[in-house]
Parts: structure tokens; C-alpha cells; sequence
């Protein structure tokens, strides 16, 4: 359980300027070849900074193990029996690695901490752990969503961690695995996806399958480690113990946003559904300003997208859509107009067939980016002037941790 101690500890250590080493050992130290002493002695070589032969401060929580020495966040077992490579980082590099019984530091891997801001933001330790169920499985072949099913509907579940093929994908079968989800999203449960790969991440934007889960509430565990995702939910649950929309829409915000170094990307997202947009004759819709959480730089943007759901025609026809970002009366000269767009969509479809389509939008929204703005509005518009329909359009940014 080391991997999730140290998982946890890290959310509870707010503002942490000094290491908190975990180790361990596979061998008792009274057996003869005890890794015992060795982890004993490298992990406080580690834990004091000051001391002689140091190479300098781990502000982090982590895990000393054998020659290596990982983020705790980013930490899980790799061998059930060995000495030297117990515990391993996945999809992280290792903070220092032990060469000739020194402590070598990979310094740009550390996180950094403003020692000039120690005594304004001082260490702030959360010592309550929601007591909340969590409930994790992994979606496999011909699974029975029967057998899980009395275990979900228990009224005391409030998250569930979903272990998904590869890069997010969901099983086509049982087909009702989705409507299992959508229903417990409906009640307020938060369902996480992750992948069962050892290495690697969720990318909900990356196929169809992925984007289902996407379009019906799942929301994006990235990189997370199976611990890592299990303490942030309970750690997160315990800051917003109300189970209102306002608090599901705060745990899910921040899930998805790095805390402690336990994500490569953080993910931003809003989503306008069409019941909230204005409609002009059904072809053209305005998204209603929506107040942002993007506390972040347009340098900081790694990669964007919008997700059109189930979208649709009339009749028959070819359509082409424009995607506008924070376009507004003001600038919505037709010599303007060029300038806010971030998608374009031409496509020919038949009025029975739903639609659904992620576009590319990174360069051009960078351009359009404002961080000082608080709110966000999209307006789309097709300028064949053919009548559309659809679900929800919803805008998504990730940024890679600092």
C-alpha cells in the first residue's frame, strides 16, 4: 500500500517545502542481503537536504526504493518480489537515481517551490479523508455489467475509477455499460476514466469510443496512476463533502487539473448544450458566456480541440460550419469575422445520420487566448445557410504541468 500512501499524502500536504520520504524493504533487516539498510539510509540521505553530500531540497512527498527514488503521486508497484526495482514511475521520470551509493538528482524533474512566498503560503495539512466508497474495476471482454451493478447502485458510491482499453476505449459489449454510466453521472457519482496500460494516457479525444464516454459525462484521468486517481477522489470529496451540482462540478474540474505533479496534462473544458444557445433560424447559435476556471497562459496550451455531439442536418445537403471563439457584437464586422474563427467543417450528410466529430482548434486559439477574460462564449454558424441541429458542442484545453 505504499504506492497509495504516498499518493494520498501528497494531496494532504498543501504547500510543501521540504521532502516526506517513504521506504521500505522486500526483506526483513534481520535476513542475511536485507535491502532494509540500504533504502533506510538512502531515503534520509534524501529527507536532509542540508546534510553533507546532499545535492539539494526534494520539496516533493516520494518514494525511496532500491536504486531509485519516484514522485509518490506517480508511483506504483512494478515487481511483487525485488529488491532493487520494487516501485517504479510509469509515466514519469525518476526525481534522482542511485549511481556508485550517491544521490544523483534530476533536478528539472523536481517541482519547483518560490522560497520568497514560504511565509505568505505556509504549509497547510488536510487531515480529513472522505470515508465516501470508491469503486474501481476494469472493463474486459464480455464482462457481466449485471455483477456490478448491486455494487454501483449502492447509495454510499460517489466515485468510480473505470479502467478502459488502451488510450479510453469502452467495450462495445455489454451494451448497456454506457447506460449503467450515464445513470450513476445522473445521480451525481463522478466516473473516472483511465487506462489499464501500465504506460500511457487517456485520450478521449483521440477515437469515437473514447469520445463516448466523453460526451456522456466520464471525465479524463489522463496519466493517473490507479492510486493516484483513488486518494484524489477521496481527498477531493472531503474538500467538497456536499453532494449539490455546484460541489460534482468543482470535483470534476479539479480532477482534472494537475495538483501536485500527479498529471502530465491538465484539462480545461466547457460545454454549451443547444437548449443554452441562442438560435437564429437553426442556423446560426450563440453560446452563452460561461465563466472559466482558465487560470492559465496561451504559451501554457499543449494541444485543444471541439467536440460536436450528435450533430445533424434537416435535409440532405452539404454543410459548411464555421466555429467562432469569443465573437461578439462588437467585433462582428464581416472583416472580423476571420480572425475568431477556430474550426471549419465541410461535410455532405443525410438528414437521418447524427454526427459527431472533434476538431483541431490549438493555433487558433492560441492566437484568440485571453487569460484575464472570465468568460467564454463560442458562436457557430453555417454559412451555406443550411438548418443543423445538435446535442452539445464542447471546448477543451489541455496544458502540459509546469
Amino acid at each position: 500500500t505504499m504506492a497509495y500512501t504516498a499518493s494520498a499524502l501528497s494531496f494532504l500536504f498543501d504547500g510543501l517545502s521540504k521532502p516526506i520520504i517513504l521506504t521500505g524493504a522486500e526483506l526483513p533487516l534481520v535476513e542475511l542481503g536485507s535491502d532494509a539498510e540500504h533504502n533506510i539510509i538512502r531515503a534520509i540521505k534524501a529527507a536532509a537536504p542540508k546534510s553533507r553530500g546532499s545535492t539539494g531540497n526534494i520539496p516533493e512527498v516520494c518514494i525511496l526504493y532500491g536504486n531509485s527514488l519516484v514522485r509518490g503521486n506517480r508511483a506504483t508497484k512494478k515487481h511483487s518480489l525485488n529488491t532493487t526495482e520494487g516501485f517504479y514511475s510509469p509515466n514519469y521520470p525518476n526525481l534522482a537515481s542511485i549511481l556508485n551509493n550517491k544521490l544523483e538528482l534530476n533536478h528539472r524533474e523536481i517541482l519547483k517551490v518560490d522560497y520568497n512566498q514560504i511565509t505568505v503560503n505556509k504549509l497547510n495539512v488536510n487531515y480529513k479523508y472522505s470515508n465516501a466508497s470508491v469503486f474501481i474495476f476494469e472493463v474486459y471482454p464480455d464482462m457481466d455489467i449485471s455483477l456490478h451493478k448491486l455494487l454501483l447502485n449502492s447509495k454510499n458510491i460517489r466515485g468510480i475509477i473505470i479502467k478502459t482499453y488502451t488510450t479510453g476505449n469502452a467495450p462495445d459489449y455489454p451494451p448497456d455499460l454506457l447506460d449503467t454510466l450515464q445513470k450513476l453521472i445522473n445521480k451525481n457519482v463522478i466516473v473516472l476514466n483511465i487506462t489499464q496500460c501500465p504506460i500511457g494516457t487517456v485520450e478521449l479525444q483521440l477515437y469515437e469510443k473514447n469520445a463516448r464516454l466523453f460526451d456522456i459525462g466520464v471525465i479524463n484521468g489522463g496519466d493517473l496512476t490507479t492510486e493516484a486517481a483513488y486518494c484524489k477522489l477521496k481527498y477531493l470529496f472531503a474538500k467538497f463533502p456536499i453532494n449539490d451540482s455546484e460541489s460534482i462540478d468543482a470535483i470534476k474540474e479539479e480532477m482534472q487539473v494537475d495538483y501536485r505533479g500527479e498529471l502530465t496534462y491538465s484539462s480545461y473544458s466547457i460545454k454549451y448544450f443547444k437548449n443554452e444557445m441562442t438560435d437564429f433560424n437553426s442556423t446560426n447559435f450563440i453560446g452563452t458566456p460561461k465563466r472559466n476556471n482558465f487560470n492559465f497562459d496561451r504559451a501554457d496550451i499543449d494541444h485543444a480541440f471541439i467536440r460536436l455531439n450528435n450533430f445533424r442536418v434537416f435535409d440532405d445537403n452539404e454543410i459548411e460550419l464555421n466555429i467562432y471563439f469569443n465573437q461578439n457584437e462588437s467585433n462582428s464586422a464581416p472583416e472580423n469575422m476571420e480572425y475568431f474563427r477556430i474550426a471549419r467543417l465541410k461535410r455532405s450528410l443525410s438528414s437521418t445520420e447524427l454526427y459527431s466529430k472533434n476538431l483541431e482548434i490549438t493555433h487558433n486559439l492560441r492566437k484568440l487566448f485571453n487569460k484575464n477574460e472570465k468568460r467564454t462564449s463560442l458562436r457557430i454558424d453555417s454559412s451555406s445557410k443550411v438548418k443543423f441541429d445538435f446535442e452539445s458542442i464542447q471546448l477543451s484545453i489541455f496544458t502540459k504541468t509546469k
